[in-house]
């Protein structure tokens, strides 16, 4: 995530024109830590993920301004091979180390975390992660969804970036009739609307991962970035470097892209249609503030601080830090499961990030930093030369190469499915069969029906509301019903513990399916009404997708329901940051309708975390009765 030219000291900071600016590895350490504070406490730091931004800002200013820096210097020189190879060597290194040592360890710790392993690990070594993600229809929002490399889309954006933009580059300064300073200006700032404009086109609540992992529309902020370069490697004139030094408004560019950044870490949430694109480029244009304000003002208070000692280490290790910080969260939230939001949570989770820290140490000195300065060839003959003459070197190899091969067996052997991804998928399989049973034995009731035509005039059927509500029994509607007069409806949570629900109401029927939010709920319960597979007591559980993002949906299905008909509205729990608004709506309509009454699973899965599996969303083995018995309990008191 760090885009690290050669480190000539803090000393040539101070000399205009130098690559090395120090005060940027301050920048660093804000972004990488507005990410961790967003993965820690997603709740609290709603908008942590523009960090990831803040990182592109920076990547597009360095890697454009290293290369007009050798292209208009006193002897002219770029080779686009070595600029490859230099990103290749920085990057590649450390992450195959983090590759062969967290599949072994997810096969250890939790096998299930390896479902789509292979995917991810193609994804991350081909720097096509986002793009494969995309098409695989993952959710990056979805904090409950353990995906072990989840982090590493932003790493391919930036790799994409490496392999793109400078050859465009090249093109655009070194072409026959070369376009002026005004000219390229121009072309950028056009990409970077065009992109800010194609993610407003095509962002909408379901498809946020994709304008947020799309690296067509996510590249503002390198193009920002690539903006400042321009500026600040031409030497005079308009919007050159000694024009923006000469600025004195530049030193209220810190405040204000503090204050601004911090505000959007604090305020915008990922589910916000704001966020997308104008949360997401306003932390852009803070970044390029402060990015700015360091490059145009080094001996400024606000460039002092981030050159401090502390700052700068977490700086130059961000990349290791970024890379390492999400499967160690994933581990530990697994090792050591506490409830979410909790004091017990966070300190668990800052752990492990402290862990992160000083992984991302050791990478940096052994793996980072020896493969940077010597290549990666060189390093690698350099540690068979070590094997050959000594014990150390070849306990290295030997520790390697044995990671590989548990790498290699672990994804081999990795589960296709997760156990709740099976017993969803047996529930689909079970319901359908049920439903195309009871519309044959409907259909043959109607023909009969038809052939008695005359049995009882339409002026004499029954008024009753609840003639309509199959198997109805006044006698059920108080207390713990039989199960054959109980109809569970929602997502995955209902889905997968079918199991539970079955053993604990025998007779219950199903009409749940994942990935199901409140918009698919309204069709769901229309049809099942309209095909008479809606009892009287009806237990529903909608929200783990996405919250309650149209209230009028819930209203819209506890009316089709009717008042004749008892509703059990189970609340949610998981690490997303919607969790707390959807259950208030739930807690409301729970008062203002005497049927309707909720399931408090929210209040059980923060006492015992232990229930959950691994996405601290879905009950494992242990806790199904205790899910299922939340809806019991509903019943059994109204």
């Amino acid at each position: 995530m760090q885009s690290h030219l050669d480190n000539q000291g803090a000393q040539d900071a101070r000399k205009l024109g130098s690559s090395y600016i120090p005060g940027l590895d301050g920048l660093r350490a804000i972004a990488v830590l507005a990410v961790l504070l967003y993965h820690i406490a997603p709740n609290q730091f709603v908008g942590g993920y523009v960090g990831v931004d803040f990182f592109f800002v920076i990547s597009g200013f360095l890697i454009t301004y290293g290369i007009l820096r050798k292209l208009r210097g006193p002897s002219p020189s770029f080779s686009l091979k070595e600029f490859w190879f230099r990103r290749l060597r920085r990057l590649m290194p450390a992450l195959v180390v983090l590759i062969v040592v967290c599949v072994p360890l997810g096969a250890l710790i939790y096998p299930e975390l390896l479902v789509g392993g292979v995917r991810q690990v193609v994804g991350a070594l081909t720097c096509l992660t986002n793009w494969i993600e995309i098409f695989h229809g993952s959710n990056y929002f979805d904090q409950a969804n353990p995906m072990l490399f989840k982090n590493l889309w932003s790493v391919a954006v930036e790799e994409q970036f490496y392999l793109i933009w400078p050859p465009v580059l090249l093109l655009l300064v070194t072409r026959r009739h070369k376009f002026t300073h005004a000219q390229l200006l121009g072309i950028v700032g056009a990409i970077a609307l065009a992109s800010l404009v194609l993610m407003g086109v095509l962002a909408s609540p379901e498809n946020y991962t994709r304008v947020y992992y799309g690296t067509d529309t996510h590249c503002f902020g390198l193009a920002l970035g690539i903006l400042l370069a321009f500026v600040w490697s031409k030497s005079k004139g308009p919007h050159s470097r000694r024009w923006l030094s000469s600025q004195r408004w530049t030193w209220a560019l810190a405040p204000v892209g503090l204050v601004g950044f911090a505000s959007l870490v604090c305020l915008v949430p990922d589910t916000a249609r704001f966020t997308y694109p104008f949360g997401l480029f306003l932390g852009s244009l803070f970044s390029l503030m402060l990015v700015t304000n360091v490059v145009a003002r080094p001996s400024g208070l606000f460039a002092r601080v981030m050159e401090l000692a502390p700052v700068r280490w977490m700086g130059t290790r961000s990349y290791g830090i970024y890379l390492w910080h999400w499967p160690l969260l994933i581990f530990g939230r697994i090792l050591v499961p506490t409830a979410v939001g909790t004091v017990e949570n966070v300190l668990v989770d800052v752990a492990f990030v402290l862990v992160s820290f000083a992984i991302s140490e050791l990478s940096y000195r052994f793996v980072e930093e020896p493969f940077r300065r010597g290549g990666i060839i060189a390093s690698l003959r350099g540690i068979l030369e070590r094997a050959r003459t000594g014990w150390g070197g070849r306990v290295l190899v030997a520790a390697f190469l044995a990671l590989v091969a548990a790498t290699v067996v672990a994804l081999a052997t990795a589960p296709e499915k997760t156990q709740l991804q099976q017993q969803i998928e047996a529930l689909q399989a079970q319901t359908e069969q049920e439903q195309a049973q009871q519309q044959e034995q409907q259909g043959e009731g109607e023909g009969e029906t038809q052939g008695e035509g005359e049995a009882e005039p339409d002026g004499e059927k029954s008024e009753d509301a609840t003639a309509s509500i199959p198997n109805y029994s006044e006698a059920d509607m108080t207390g713990v019903p039989d199960g054959s007069t109980v109809t569970a409806i929602g997502d995955s949570l209902i889905s997968g513990t079918s199991d539970g629900f079955t053993a604990e109401l025998p007779g219950i029927n199903f009409l749940a399916a994942p990935i199901r939010q409140w918009a698919d709920a309204v069709e769901v319960v229309n049809e099942g009404l309209e095909q008479g597979l809606i009892r009287q007591n009806v237990i529903l559980d909608f929200g783990t997708n996405g919250g309650v993002a149209d209230e009028d949906l819930v209203y819209q299905v506890i009316d089709a329901l009717g008042p004749e008909r008892r509703i059990v509205l189970y609340n949610i729990y998981s690490p997303s940051t919607f969790v707390d608004d959807a259950n208030a709506v739930y807690a409301k309509i729970a008062e203002e309708y005497p049927n309707v009454h909720v399931a408090d699973w929210q209040t059980i899965a923060r006492a015992h975390p232990e229930y959950l599996n691994a996405d601290r969303t879905h009950p494992n083995m242990t806790g199904m009765p205790a899910f299922v018995g939340a809806a019991v309990t509903a019943l059994e008191e109204s």
